[in-house]
């Protein structure tokens, strides 16, 4: 099969469904309904039946996923459509359906993990002078231990299937999938333990026809953590692969979950001693310790961090939203509406590593990976800052020409470096990925393309905060040429461009070696359990994120790390350190921007530090073996425990830091044209504001100037950044019988060189009354390269009323104006208190359509229309008319809605003897007349106060305000002002000292 959506079908998607979210959709429980009928829509269906009651879950004609049951709280609810789940179904069709792959299956592929054995091998083995000791069983499986300061013992065994415990435990990391046997290590022995540090290898065919970059080590038995013996942890550990394929890892906490034998005080602790010690099954008599512990090789191959497919999503920033994101994805009208609309920046956004998907949102705790903790956070506060306006409430950035789009990626994967993959291959890396998807999105998206191909000039702005930094330059040397000219700058937030040592730092302890503090041991697991939790798990992505080998003169290793003598080091340098880093930091000039944008790197330091404490030696009879240990970190933050690590792993002058990544790899020093801007006391989560714990007013501040500078340093603030217009619209009488309509067609890009406007129009046209109405053909454009336009026709040509002016774009999208032709009377328009998109707005109609993207569960769609006609004299009533269509999810529903208030005021009316006349009226619940036709709920209002006589003219406005409940869905009220002034043939203003009836025409315009 190849990887196009179009082959992706409803019947696959919930096989799909059934595979990869079993346990709400167990395929056993399921009873298919290829057609069925519900709520007006018609649905490929299955239930689910069980202890939970029943769940549906079915797929509309037009391609529409809905689920229904206790996990919607019984509500019909849509969870996206069939395009949006094709990439990952077609990604996992190959474990769904295995005999539908081919060759030609793309994407990364994963293995079915290996059943255990079911027999059990065991050998123990004894040291009597402390000599180094090697246990192998049949299957060669294989434990080797050094030599220790007494005679030990030792058994390794291959358990039989998984017990509760295991399966316990497994169920607890649902991101993990056991492969190959359970294996047990069990060692008694006596005096110090520092060099307690088992190295397994497990045979290759445990992982067979698994990607060696998805492996990982569950390690199940007792450790201490922060001082206390916690007798359940669990920990993941590192797998090496050597050249033959063997697998092999260290585990380095093997010393921390000892039972001392002699220990009087503890009941349970001298019963888990005697239990292994009955393990064990050796012949030492006198010893003083005993440990042991359970190893599952497990596959991270369905973690949401490593196989959802990177994702290239065009987002709307909308100010409806600003208090909860300020921006949601472009729908497929959307983006239609959106082509329309001249772009003149582009804003590319990528965020960093993150951890904390591993939870899944497949869970209920979010709707799609972009909405997903962090990955939605990071940019909240930059929409925030670009919907903003100033105190008139103009915007402060170009937001309505401004296309957002974010790259949304698995963090596990490989950043830039060759990674392994199934058949011997090389998987796409995220700069790949990115690079392909901006040029899938070029060719797709023709106003894009077209800009692209037309040199119409498009300024490309680039934040990556952290990882994302280095995604992003990855991906700008994939993107294509005609898109990366358009790249003016690259901003990143606390990115590691050299890399960053905390990462070379975990692999140094997960290697068995001892970080030393003051003369006190710092284990790993005071770390991975306090807080630096991002860094447990050992990735392709993690990998690319170590120190660059050209930096490791920085690194305090030897100072930090005794048991890290020359020879040590030197073999252990590969996996410390990045030499792919390296490379990728060679002839960036030419491999990422050629002649290249500015860089602009915003650093951070962080002031703070995690409070450090020698742990109390009394009543811990392990600390005698491994001397005490610097354990106090749980008060601190994740950052301020990494600040206080890097002055210690880095040498003087490299010390400072956010709390993640080194001062000097923020400021990528040595790299292609840097400027690095020093934001002062930020960490690595103020870039954007912090993690909820530690957000606060401060943390937010800043944020927010981080999201400035980067918007400043976009020069999307700047004037020349603004949004095109049509300048100086008129409609003119240029003879008794002849009218000019003319303009000019404004770039603020080309404010230097207007010479170049003209090039980038494709035609002017008008239309009668709005952008949507029938063109003028009488009216035929000229313009010149200045981008100045013109037209002249005889005023027989030109229809009475407004007149739209389009300029459509050589990208198709379009810029718009519109004249009205005044005529004597009261002209006006309305206000529309609702965020809605109007098209069209004149005296006497409005017509607006609102979309409610995810309304209770349900996409609603209203399309007003209002029509209204002032009284010209004043026995005439107010005559209005309101016409609702509304959809919900596609379908027509006529829901009532009320003319709750109306306020009206009349204008100045002549009665005659020289007396006028107004009308007034304040109005709860006015009487109207409700009908529904094929149009929609339509409401007849007609109006008739009781008039007030003046004996002198009054020069009053008419003055109409009223407010409409449940109009669009919605329980709140609608409310509409109708603004008006007078306008009379000879172009004055303001209401007439004699007043004439609406009715006379003119032939002068004024520019709307």
């Amino acid at each position: 099969m190849d990887g196009r959506a179009a082959l992706v079908t409803a019947e696959m998607t919930l096989d799909w469904a059934e595979y990869s979210i079993g346990d709400l959709f167990p395929a056993a429980a399921s009873l298919h309904f290829p057609s069925v009928d519900y709520l007006g829509l018609t649905f490929n269906a299955r239930d689910y039946s069980g202890p939970w009651g029943t769940r549906y879950l079915g797929i509309t004609t037009d391609g529409r996923v809905f689920g229904l049951g206790d996990f919607t709280q019984g509500r019909l609810e849509q969870f996206e459509t069939i395009d949006y789940w094709a990439p990952q179904v077609l990604q996992d069709w190959c474990r769904v359906r295995p005999a539908d792959c081919n060759a030609g299956a793309t994407g990364y592929s994963n293995g079915t993990p290996v059943p255990p054995a079911g027999t059990v091998l065991d050998r123990s083995d004894f040291s009597n002078n402390g000599a180094a000791l090697a246990v192998v069983l049949e299957d060669g499986s294989r434990v080797d231990l050094g030599a220790q300061p007494a005679g030990f013992g030792m058994e390794l065994e291959r358990e039989a299937g998984f017990d509760a415990e295991a399966l316990a435990a497994l169920a607890r990391r649902p991101e993990l999938q056991a492969t190959g046997s359970l294996r047990g290590l069990y060692v008694l022995g006596s005096k110090n333990v520092t060099a307690l540090k088992p190295v397994f290898r497990i045979p290759a065919q445990d992982a067979a026809g698994l990607n060696p970059d998805t492996l990982a080590v569950l390690r199940l038995g007792a450790a201490v953590v922060d001082g206390v013996m916690d007798h359940e942890h669990e920990a993941l550990l590192p797998v090496a692969r050597d050249a033959q394929g063997r697998l092999s890892f260290v585990d380095p906490l093997f010393r921390d979950g000892l039972y001392a034998t002699s220990d009087a005080t503890q009941a349970a602790q001298r019963t888990r001693a005697r239990a292994l010690r009955a393990r064990a099954r050796t012949s030492v008599d006198d010893y003083d310790w005993v440990g042991g512990a359970r190893y599952i090789l497990t596959t991270f191959q369905n973690d949401l961090n490593w196989k959802r497919e990177p994702a290239l999503v065009r987002m709307v920033a909308d100010p409806a939203l600003v208090g909860s994101g300020g921006r949601r994805p472009a729908t497929a009208a959307e983006l239609a509406t959106l082509a329309r609309q001249p772009i003149c920046n582009l804003v590319l956004l990528v965020h960093g590593h993150n951890e904390e998907e591993k939870a899944g949102y497949t869970q209920g705790n979010a709707a799609a990976p972009w909405e997903f903790g962090y990955k939605k956070r990071v940019w909240d506060l930059l929409y925030q800052q670009v919907l903003a306006t100033d105190l008139s409430g103009k915007p402060l950035y170009p937001h309505a020409c401004t296309a957002f789009y974010e790259f949304i990626y698995p963090s596990y994967r490989a950043i830039y470096s060759p990674v392994s993959a199934k058949g011997g291959g090389v998987q796409e890396t995220l700069g790949e990925a990115l690079g392909r998807l901006v040029g899938e999105e070029v060719k797709s998206n023709s106003q894009l393309s077209r800009m692209l191909d037309n040199a119409m000039p498009l300024n490309t702005l680039i934040v990556g905060h952290s990882q994302g930094g280095l995604v992003a330059r990855a991906g700008l040397r994939f993107m294509p040429t005609k898109f990366k000219a358009q790249v003016k700058r690259l901003v990143t937030w606390g990115t590691p461009h050299h890399g960053a040592a905390l990462i070379s730092m975990r692999f140094a302890m997960q290697a068995g070696h001892d970080l030393v503090i003051d003369g006190y041991r710092l284990p790993l697991q005071n770390l991975v359990q306090t807080g630096v939790a991002w860094m447990q798990l050992d990735t392709p992505g993690t990998r690319d994120l170590r120190l660059s080998l050209r930096q490791k003169d920085r690194m305090n290793l030897r100072a930090m790390f005794p048991t890290l003598d020359a020879a040590a080091e030197t073999a252990l340098a590969p996996t410390l350190y990045s030499a792919n880093l390296d490379e990728f930091n060679t002839n960036i000039g030419t491999r990422e921007i050629d002649p290249g944008p500015s860089y602009s790197f915003l650093t951070g330091t962080k002031q703070g530090s995690a409070t450090v404490e020698h742990e109390d030696a009394s009543g811990a009879w392990w600390l005698l073996f491994r001397g005490q240990q610097v354990a106090k970190f749980a008060a601190s933050s994740g950052t301020e425990k990494g600040a206080t690590l890097n002055r210690l792993l880095l040498k003087g002058g490299s010390q400072t830091s956010d709390g993640a990544a080194p001062l000097f790899s923020q400021q990528a020093a040595g790299l292609y044209g840097p400027e690095a801007i020093d934001l002062g006391d930020v960490d690595h989560e103020e870039f954007y504001g912090s993690e909820p714990a530690q957000r606060n007013a401060a943390s937010l501040a800043k944020g927010r100037l981080a999201a400035d500078r980067s918007l400043n340093k976009g020069r999307l603030d700047a004037a020349d950044s603004a949004c095109p217009s049509i300048d100086a619209l008129k409609l003119s009488a240029t003879g008794s019988d002849q009218l000019t309509v003319s303009g000019r067609a404004l770039f603020p890009r080309l404010a230097s060189t207007p010479g170049r406007s003209g090039a980038l129009i494709q035609r002017v046209e008008a239309r009668v009354g709005s952008v949507e109405g029938s063109v003028i053909p009488g009216l035929s454009f000229q313009y010149d390269a200045n981008g100045q336009f013109s037209a002249s026709a005889d005023s027989s040509a030109v229809p009475p009323g407004n007149v739209a002016v389009l300029v459509v774009l050589k990208d198709g999208s379009q810029m718009q104006g519109l004249v009205q032709q005044e005529t004597s009377g009261y002209t006006g328009v309305v206000r529309l208190f609702e965020p809605a998109t109007v098209f069209e707005n004149r005296d006497g109609r409005l017509r607006a359509e609102l979309s409610h993207i995810n309304y209770e569960g349900a996409a609603l769609k209203c399309a007003v229309t209002l029509d209204w006609a002032l009284p010209t004299s004043h026995t005439q009533p107010l005559q209005m008319r309101i016409v609702r269509l509304l959809t919900r999810d596609g379908v027509q529903v006529n829901e009532t809605f009320f003319l709750k208030y109306l306020s009206y005021s009349g204008p100045v009316l002549p009665v005659g003897d020289g007396t006028y006349a107004r009308r007034v009226a304040q109005m709860i619940d006015p009487p109207t007349t409700r009908t529904n036709t094929a149009l929609g709920n339509q409401l007849d209002l007609s109006a008739l106060p009781p008039p007030r006589i003046e004996s002198e003219t009054i020069a009053r406005r008419p003055l109409m305000t009223i407010e409409v409940l449940g109009l669009c869905g919605a329980r709140n009220t609608t409310a509409m002002r109708f603004d008006y002034e007078w306008r009379s043939a000879a172009g004055g203003g303001g209401a007439p000292s004699s007043p004439v009836p609406a009715g006379g025409t003119s032939k002068r315009g004024r520019a709307g």
